[in-house]
């Protein structure tokens, strides 16, 4: 594990944010079904109850028909017991259903209380046609009245009883389902307010863990840079890993340096001395390098290789120059160290040699999966480490094909021919003048 990964610190920050977003919107989901649910079937309880009621007034409405067609044919009924008995059936009915109706609505005090009534008014209304019948089949005298007439204000009363209580289911199945409504629409807001916070909270999250990430990938960065070139650190982050181009063959100038006499140094002064005079040198040499776009490839003890056109565009001229004029900064820079080493008391004489050479090198990445190295192959660099074993101290040499490309620019004297360990025949090496290397403080920025 990475220590100080922000991924790993901010995952659970995550994961708890996306659970309970979740669960939120489950919730919320599962309580709406709840509450399409409820209300379908408390529509379903009101219909009922309402088709209930307007049942009672179709049984009454058809109880009060079997009484007009008696009063028709009362003078011609030859049997009152039958329409007395399909009056009872009615009758039956009519209380059962409502019975079941005040049931069904006793949570309602205000409807259950109107439906009793109704029933104690029906019982009594029920029990008067059956006085009337049974008069009527006695030829009872009515004293002048018309039974018609007798019963007639007492139905009205019945229906308009029965009409109440469908209205008042009506407005109470309003005003349940209205309540429902309500209570969903406010834990709907509810809940989508929660979802709303945990979502802010969430793009919060992910814009602070971007900064962080940002911070980290910096970090990394730096270090990296530390341990690879620069050059090479940014390639690799820009492509997800993966070097931008593949091995390739390149026109590449090559410079290899190295400090006469550190051997011996490290042999007589202690590690710690050592230690920093190398790093300072190094450090101090790696940034010239970076400063005119070389490409650091490796450090072999106090030596240093770098190669210009392996990541970049220069031109075959501009990488000779930039070259050639890095060596000079090194070689200048490479003085001023000397004097500040001897004001410290570390009196070695350190000499700084330069070897380079330009032609075209295999570029790219070498080894095995778990352990690559970016790096230039080919003669162009062994010619270029044979110049740097045969410099002089506090010189610079080049080799005939980097001399074309900067003659221009630089100074240069021919020095002979010389062979070359590994190299067939003899090479024609050239040297930087002392001249050059004056001028060249006051000119470097042109020269980039």
């Amino acid at each position: 594990m990475i220590k100080n990964d922000p991924f790993a610190r901010s995952n659970w920050k995550m994961i708890a944010g996306l659970v309970t977003l979740l669960c939120l919107l489950l919730f919320n989901g599962f309580f709406g079904i709840y509450s399409l649910t409820g209300a379908k079937r408390t529509t379903a309880y009101f219909t009922d109850a309402r088709a209930a009621a307007k049942d009672v007034q179709a049984l009454f409405m058809k109880q009060v028909q079997t009484w007009k067609n008696l009063l028709l044919s009362r003078e011609h009924a030859a049997d009152y017991r039958a329409y007395y008995y399909e009056f009872s059936k009615y009758t039956a009915r009519i209380q059962d259903v409502l019975f079941n109706l005040q049931m069904s609505l006793d949570k309602h005090p205000e409807i259950e209380t109107m439906i009793r009534e109704s029933r104690d008014s029906y019982g009594a209304l029920s029990d008067r046609y059956v006085t009337l019948i049974f008069a009527m089949e006695r030829k009872q005298d009515f004293l002048g009245e018309d039974p018609a007439a007798i019963m007639q204000d007492r139905e009205e009363a019945a229906l308009q009883d029965m009409e109440r209580i469908v209205k008042a289911i009506d407005r109470l199945a309003a005003q349940e389902i209205e309540r429902a409504g309500d209570f969903y629409l406010v834990m709907a807001a509810s809940s989508l307010g929660l979802v709303v916070i945990v979502f802010i909270f969430m793009i919060v999250q992910i814009v602070v863990n971007n900064r962080n990430t940002q911070r980290w990938i910096l970090r990394i960065g730096q270090r990296l840079n530390s341990y690879l070139p620069p050059q090479l650190a940014g390639s690799i982050f820009r492509n997800d890993g993966q070097l931008e181009a593949a091995n390739a063959r390149k026109h590449v100038s090559v410079c290899f340096t190295d400090l006469q006499g550190f051997t011996a140094m490290t042999e007589q002064l202690p590690p710690e001395t050592t230690s920093r005079v190398l790093n300072e040198y190094l450090s101090s040499m790696t940034l010239i390098a970076h400063a005119w776009g070389g490409l650091v490839d490796k450090f072999i003890g106090d030596g240093i290789m770098i190669v210009f056109g392996a990541l970049d565009d220069y031109s075959e001229a501009s990488q000779a120059r930039r070259c050639a004029g890095m060596a000079i900064e090194m070689q200048n820079t490479m003085s001023m160290l000397r004097d500040k080493w001897t004001a410290a008391r570390v009196e070695f004489p350190l000499r700084l040699r330069i070897g380079i050479n330009s032609g075209i090198a295999t570029v790219g990445t070498f080894g095995p999966e778990d352990r690559k190295v970016y790096t230039a192959i080919g003669s162009v660099v062994n010619i270029a480490s044979r110049l740097e074993q045969i410099c002089p101290a506090d010189k610079i040499l080049l080799s005939e094909t980097t001399n074309k490309l900067v003659a221009d620019s630089i100074r240069c004297r021919e020095i002979g021919e010389f062979s070359v360990k590994g190299i067939a025949g003899e090479l024609r090496l050239y040297e930087i003048t002392p001249d050059t290397s004056a001028i060249f403080k006051a000119s470097q920025v042109k020269w980039k």
